[in-house]
């Protein structure tokens, strides 16, 4: 096992457990990308979480994600689904932003950027969870008057499935927060990492939740609830145990994948 982590670190500059959680979240990311963009907000903090200096992430983030774009590109760009004026025009104004944004960083020390992403990262999270359309069924008219039936409050399903989302949302605040404190206070998690952490967390389980809601909708949400509490029982209880920094975040993105359904 020694032998494995000394190869991986010579080959990668990384630890095993970090380079597992790399190759899972880039996958995640370049899958999300393809769909509707914005798997940087997935891969670039993993590599920072993996102990990357920021400008060596950020680089390393753009090289990997550009092989993605390229072949998601082509696929789209075989079935015709490219509007060619509009994406000229656009390419001429990114291939200007990203000359400007590329020499800025350049320039930028690395502990600057650090908060630097980290609040940008948090910012574009809550707008796409702000602007992403959760909308559904027949639009009504400013004239429609809806009626509310509050006669579910009558219901013994409703206030179960009420507590069941409290504990839910109870597990999920102690895991993001408690548990991120406590590995950080302990010494398993690098303090540096800790905030990195949480921000992949709470954008992994959001990419998750949203791509549930539109993408693969559950058929059986009640076997889907029973699974989804199992699972984040069986890796609270593995979370507990942890005494590594890798196995501590791998588990924690586990937990956090646990909770998007």
């Amino acid at each position: 096992m020694e032998a494995v982590a000394d190869v991986c670190q010579q080959l990668f500059g990384i630890a095993p457990g970090a380079m597992l959680l790399v190759c899972l979240l880039v996958f995640l990311a370049g899958y999300v990308d393809a769909i509707a963009g914005g798997g940087g907000l997935i891969s670039l903090p993993a590599y920072m979480i993996a102990g990357l200096p920021t400008h060596a992430a950020i680089a390393t983030n753009k090289m990997s994600s550009t092989m993605g774009t390229t072949i998601a590109t082509w696929h789209y760009a075989k079935s015709g689904y490219i509007q060619w004026k509009l994406a000229g025009v656009c390419v001429v104004l990114a291939v200007a932003g990203s000359t400007i944004g590329s020499n800025l960083v350049l320039i930028t020390s690395d502990a600057f950027l650090r908060v630097f992403l980290l609040a940008v990262l948090g910012l574009l999270l809550w707008l796409v969870y702000g602007f992403t359309p959760l909308g559904g069924g027949s639009q009504k008219t400013a004239r429609t008057k809806e009626v509310i039936d509050w006669s579910f409050l009558h219901a013994p399903r409703f206030w179960l499935l009420t507590g069941l989302l409290f504990c839910q949302n109870a597990a999920e605040q102690s895991v993001t927060g408690w548990m991120v404190t406590y590995f950080k206070g302990s010494g398993i998690i690098a303090g540096s990492l800790a905030a990195y952490t949480v921000t992949v967390m709470w954008g992994a389980t959001l990419v998750a939740r949203l791509l549930i809601a539109f993408v693969f909708p559950f058929k059986n949400p009640r076997k889907a609830m029973v699974g989804m509490s199992v699972l984040c029982t069986f890796f609270y209880v593995l979370l507990v145990r942890a005494d590594t920094q890798g196995m501590a975040i791998v588990l924690l993105f586990a937990f956090a994948f646990s909770m998007a359904g």
